[in-house]
């Protein structure tokens, strides 16, 4: 079997982090290809994301193609797609993110190409998410155009492969998804051998790692730090990651008279080895797809404090292998910290079983056979 994944990339998110690992993994069993589109804005400019990622996975032995698209409606874009797959002999195309998939809806409608397209569906567009969530709100759907042109995307694809059971119920009860072909798969990860457990300190670093989009929550984490302050605990929060939110978290920073306890780092290639440095991981996410934040901090060995709020509370198991705190309280987030830097031997608890978690129910091993599976099912329903 060949494949041939399709991407924009853009910056460096979950989608882009998945494709690093899943991609080499699934080469293991059947012949990968990539192609990456990432957007030309002025002559001569670069996306430094889509660069790396493309010498990452080569390095990785997998065939990467690199276009550069203006727009939604680029023709080249199309082109290329046309190009690539008429040379490539491929059994099956696997599209990621909003454009690859119009693009391939286009192709498919002109029928202009005859191959099976699925798609891994990430979540909604950020603007909604940010408001409400995952959750389903007709009124508010039907008034943007996005929702009718997913809507028309989804119904000239052949399947759907989603991150979480709370993305695969917002898509059908939308409407976005009807009958065909779908599964929940989550995601995997290529975690290495367990971090050697260290106790929490009594001057903890927390993080918080991720985009900075106001639905990652990160003002419950700078409350949260507020809070720690007043009780006497000289805690630091350490913000990895960048986004259109930054001004604004630098503001809330600057208000609350923290800017000798909170940092931020920006994007920061070595995340990994970040996360093993510090105390606690926060995910303090108002809504996630899925949460691969949340398997950064199970990998890096560190106990884990996030909402009880989907998507990650598909993963977090409380008191079991993290810690969910109550929704939108600032309040619990710094109970739970408190909790840990006093209680070692829930910690040690907590770090553990997330690494068998890690190990066992998200390992890309499983996440690879799955995808597998699901792909000869779509070409078998074909034959």
């Amino acid at each position: 079997m060949k494949v041939l994944h399709i991407i924009t990339v853009n910056n460096f998110g979950g989608a882009e982090k998945l494709m690093l690992q899943l991609l080499p993994a699934l080469n293991n069993a059947c012949t990968v290809d990539c192609l990456i589109f990432s957007k030309e804005i002025t002559a001569g400019s670069a996306n430094n994301a889509a660069a790396s990622i493309a010498d990452r996975l080569r390095e990785k032995g997998i065939t990467v193609f690199e276009k550069h698209y203006h727009s939604l409606r680029d023709k080249n874009a199309l082109a290329a797609i046309r190009h690539v797959i008429g040379e490539g002999g491929y059994h099956l195309v696997h599209s990621h993110l909003k454009y690859p998939d119009v693009w391939l809806a286009w192709l498919r409608s002109g029928k202009k190409i005859n191959l099976p397209v699925v798609t891994t569906i990430h979540g909604y567009n950020d603007a909604y998410q940010n408001q409400y969530g995952l959750a389903v709100r007709m009124s508010k759907l039907l008034l943007s155009p996005y929702y009718y042109l997913t809507r028309w995307t989804y119904k000239r694809l052949d399947a759907f492969i989603l991150i979480s059971n709370i993305v695969a119920s917002f898509f059908e009860r939308s409407g976005l998804i009807t009958s065909k072909k779908k599964e929940v798969i989550h995601h995997g990860y290529a975690g290495g051998p367990p971090v050697p457990y260290r106790p929490v300190g009594r001057d903890p670093q927390l993080a918080i790692p991720g985009r900075l989009l106001a639905l990652k929550g990160h003002r419950f984490g700078i409350e949260a730090m507020g809070l720690l302050k007043t009780r006497g605990v000289n805690a630091s929060l350490h913000i990895f990651g960048d986004g259109p939110e930054r001004e604004n978290i630098s503001r809330l920073i600057d208000e609350a008279g923290l800017n000798d306890r909170v940092f931020l780092h920006g994007y920061v290639d070595d995340l990994s080895k970040r996360l093993t440095e510090m105390d606690i991981v926060l995910v303090p996410s108002l809504t996630e797809g899925f949460g691969l934040v949340v398997l950064d901090a199970f990998a890096a060995g560190r106990p884990l404090i996030t909402f009880d709020l989907p998507a990650c509370n598909e993963i977090v198991r409380n008191e079991h292998n993290g810690l969910l705190a109550t929704p939108y309280s600032a309040a619990s987030i710094a109970g739970c910290v408190e909790r840990l830097m006093t209680d070692d031997t829930l910690a040690e608890k907590l770090v553990k079983a997330a690494y068998e978690s890690l190990r066992v129910d998200f390992s890309m091993e499983r996440m690879a056979g799955d995808y597998q599976r699901f792909y000869q099912q779509i070409l078998s329903n074909r034959s």
